[in-house]
């Protein structure tokens, strides 16, 4: 792992402050050439908000995309652990063991992050590595040929330039164009291929 990465327990934070991975760190991120490598290698990247967590949903709001209660939870921090869970949190409670997964996020302040630790722990997933980013396009400079990121945002097809984007089905990102799941067992069914190829 690069020198440059700065490492804090299980919790990775890249580039030089900005979340953003350096030159040097995106080098390092190249995977193998062979087949078999690339199958050890690959990574399943989780977002938490609209994936894992259900922070809208626990203030019982209804908003559009784009738009977020900064407000209401900056003066209700704790929401932030005690969110609603997701469904799909079952998902990767089932398969971390077993394939490589990660939590690839992107936290709007740097106060909310240690909340979002012990939202993790409080549901039982400390022990899977967290990487913060700066913002949710960020993501996808990370993924490699073979690595899967789960998330909801409304990313496009055309965006996605390596690995494989799936999404959490939702009004707002319905047209996307790339695959999506609508349940917990479509999700881990799909994984369960990926693992067995």
């Amino acid at each position: 792992m690069s020198d440059d990465y700065l490492l804090r327990g299980r919790f990775l934070l890249l580039g030089g402050g900005d979340g953003a991975p350096t030159k040097k760190e995106k080098n390092n991120l190249t995977p193998p050439n062979n087949k078999k490598e690339v199958k050890m290698k690959r990574v399943i990247y989780w977002d938490v908000d609209g994936v894992l967590r259900d922070i809208v949903g626990t203030l019982g709001i209804k908003l559009d995309w784009g738009q977020f209660p900064y407000e209401i939870v900056n003066q209700n921090l704790e929401v932030l652990i005690n969110a609603n869970t997701l469904p799909y949190v079952e998902v990767l409670k089932k398969v971390k063991n077993r394939m490589n997964c990660k939590i690839l996020t992107a936290q709007p302040f740097e106060h909310w992050k240690p909340y979002l630790i012990k939202f993790l722990e409080r549901i039982g997933v400390e022990d899977v590595e967290v990487i913060f980013v700066k913002h949710g396009k960020e993501k996808l400079e990370i993924l490699q040929d073979g690595d899967i990121l789960i998330d909801d945002y409304p990313f496009k097809k055309e965006d996605v330039k390596k690995g494989t984007v799936i999404q959490i089905d939702y009004e707002y990102n319905r047209n996307s164009g790339l695959p999506r799941v609508s349940s917990p067992e479509e999700l881990e069914k799909i994984l369960q291929e990926i693992e067995e190829k």
